[in-house]
């Protein structure tokens, strides 16, 4: 390294030296090197993309070099002769014209390949490092497009007067297969069903959803946005009369999943009883229903941050205040439900989300969370 540093100093000395000097001799003087004097600016420019090309394709053959150091002179002699020598005739408005166009095709590039790379981020198509910065510009954008997120593709509403895709009763594209499928539930019914719809099509020949907001197919929820939720429950087995699904998705996420069990055996607890009550009026009416498992109701992750950095603290893929609510009880729960019904399977995405018996909420190496703020997963969570 210091030789090499000593023979950059030297010849820049000796280049300086002859130009006070004025030095003219036949060989200083020849057409090749006034050829790559006069194209030494874009030889400067262009022989950076170049070297960082290299570097990052590990090109280490003394061939790879050779061709690329001659493609920069041919690049930089052409440049200048049919580039630079053009935008030197240019008038002032000329050039300010070909500056405003470069500008704009150097930020056009920049931001589609920007955008381009944050989509493949997002959606788990690749993985990278990312600073506390970038990660928490990319979650705060899942944040903000939830509802764009819960959208289908090709949604025909049954209802376009009441309903808005996600929201309602949402007819898809038919699939290969031959059976017809129904998905019932709160917003985790457009959220999971997108994978259902994505990974199951050759099994189902007519598939539907209908989601509605915060109402759970199993509870009497008391959310305040869900109103009506008896009311909603009748009108998922009118769903059921009327589209006549061979399977059942009884895809919902619990508002609260952490409610105790009143007592001592499961089957006598209450909520239970009301659970297996409407769920076998859902299950008289099919061939097979598809039961999503409860798992941790996570909390608001971008405000958790928020107060681990005020706190100096470090943010880590699994963190312990994450988890808002346990979901122990109503698991117990489901998995009776599913041993007292016969057409009764259960689905659990638990375990997708377990890394040494922790549950994640975050990718370890992106930093980029796996639910969003109003607790649905997130394009990267359902990868």
């Amino acid at each position: 390294e210091n030789q090499e540093s000593a023979f950059r100093d030297a010849l820049t000395f000796g280049a300086a030296a002859l130009l006070v000097l004025k030095l003219t001799t036949p060989i200083l003087t020849h057409r090749a090197l006034q050829i790559i004097g006069d194209s030494s600016y874009a030889l400067y420019l262009i022989h950076w993309p170049v070297v960082c090309i290299l570097k990052a394709r590990d090109c280490t053959r003394w061939t790879d070099r050779l061709g690329a150091m001659l493609l920069c002179f041919i690049a930089a002699i052409l440049i200048y002769n049919f580039y630079e020598m053009w935008y030197l005739t240019l008038s002032e408005r000329g050039t300010l014209v070909l500056v405003g166009v470069l500008y704009l095709a150097c930020a056009s590039v920049y931001l589609l390949h920007h955008r381009m790379e944050r989509k493949e981020i997002m959606q788990g198509a690749t993985e990278k490092a990312l600073s506390f910065g970038e990660a928490r510009v990319i979650n705060l954008q899942m944040d903000m497009e939830w509802e764009t997120n819960l959208r289908f593709d090709n949604c025909t509403l049954r209802d376009p007067n009441d309903d808005h895709n996600p929201w309602g009763f949402c007819n898809l594209p038919a699939g290969n297969g031959s059976l017809s499928f129904l998905i019932i539930g709160n917003s985790y019914a457009a959220n999971h069903g997108k994978m259902i719809v994505e990974h199951l099509s050759d099994h189902y020949g007519r598939i539907a959803v209908h989601t509605v907001s915060e109402c759970e197919p199993l509870i009497v929820t008391t959310s305040i946005y869900c109103s009506g939720a008896v009311k909603l429950q009748e009108a998922f087995l009118q769903d059921i009369d009327s589209f006549k699904p061979d399977v059942l998705f009884l895809s919902s996420r619990y508002i609260e999943p952490n409610v105790p069990i009143g007592t001592k055996n499961v089957i006598d607890d209450q909520l239970y009883l009301t659970m297996m009550q409407k769920l076998k009026k859902y299950e008289e009416k099919v061939k097979k229903v598809f039961i999503l498992q409860a798992f941790p109701r996570p909390a608001n992750l971008q405000k958790i941050e928020d107060a681990r950095l005020e706190q100096n603290r470090t943010l880590d893929d699994y963190m312990e205040e994450a988890i808002e609510a346990d979901s122990i009880p109503m698991r117990r729960r489901v998995e009776e439900l599913a041993k007292s019904c016969e057409k009764c399977v259960i689905y659990d995405l638990m375990q997708l989300h377990i890394d040494k018996g922790k549950f994640m909420v975050a990718n370890p190496v992106t930093h980029l969370h796996y639910f969003e703020a109003l607790r649905h997963h997130t394009p990267l969570g359902e990868k």
